[in-house]
């Protein structure tokens, strides 16, 4: 869990195999011993953390964790088939990317739970004829040891009309060695759905020892569902 500086408590999410991400600021790493001239530092209670919240089995988490160690890149961070699946962890419905390697990226909505009167939730729905709020909603990314995500973000869905995003929050980020990440920005965003529906993308720059790339990660309300899509 990681606090955010409105006070707010978030679950750590998205973690795609050698995992990662929730949250802003920059908490103490944790460095394991080099194991050669060409070790990198892992975050090795981080990583572990997420590999058992997404189900890595333990034996492919030795190996992603040295392969971390030694600066190679896991299957998540090269053109490699997966297989999807979807998850469900920490009150969050995730869709799953797993990799040969054991590693993988996920992409995921906090589920909407009903407002409790007098008090501020994170995530709460509301409804009256025809349609829902969803309010201070969490959307997360994971890819190996890289976690992005938006926060505060607020959703409406209208019964056969427009769905719509109403807030679009602001990104946190969190990125463990061998991988550092800026902090993911709007990029792109269409707030009503009309011939397609309302979206919001966020995009970070990544860098590690092999190369630098960007990443996405998007809210997607429309057809009176809200769901998510990742690069």
């Amino acid at each position: 869990m990681f606090t955010l500086p409105n006070g707010k408590t978030v679950a750590a999410l998205s973690v795609a195999a050698g995992l990662i991400m929730t949250l802003v600021g920059a908490p103490a790493v944790s460095m394991a011993a080099p194991t050669g001239p060409s070790a990198s530092p892992v975050d090795i209670d981080a990583m572990e953390e997420l590999f058992e919240k997404f189900g890595v089995p333990e034996a492919q988490q030795h190996v992603l964790l040295q392969e971390a160690r030694s600066g190679i890149p896991w299957d998540v961070y090269a053109p490699a088939p997966s297989v999807r699946e979807a998850w469900n962890a920490d009150g969050f419905t995730y869709t799953v990317d797993r990799f040969a390697d054991g590693s993988f990226r996920a992409v995921g909505i906090e589920d909407p739970r009903p407002a409790s009167p007098g008090a501020v939730t994170q995530c709460s729905i509301s409804t009256g004829s025809g349609y829902s709020n969803a309010d201070n909603c969490q959307i997360d990314g994971v890819w190996g040891s890289v976690l992005l995500g938006a926060v505060n973000v607020d959703y409406t869905i209208v019964d056969g009309l427009p769905d719509r995003i109403t807030d679009t929050g602001y990104g946190y980020q969190k990125c463990y060695a061998p991988t550092t990440c800026s902090s993911p920005g709007l990029v792109e965003s269409d707030d009503v759905e009309d011939d397609g529906p309302a979206f919001a993308r966020w995009q970070s720059d990544v860098t590690a020892a092999w190369g630098s790339w960007n990443v996405w990660f998007q809210l997607n309300v429309g057809g009176d569902r809200a769901y998510q899509s990742n690069s």
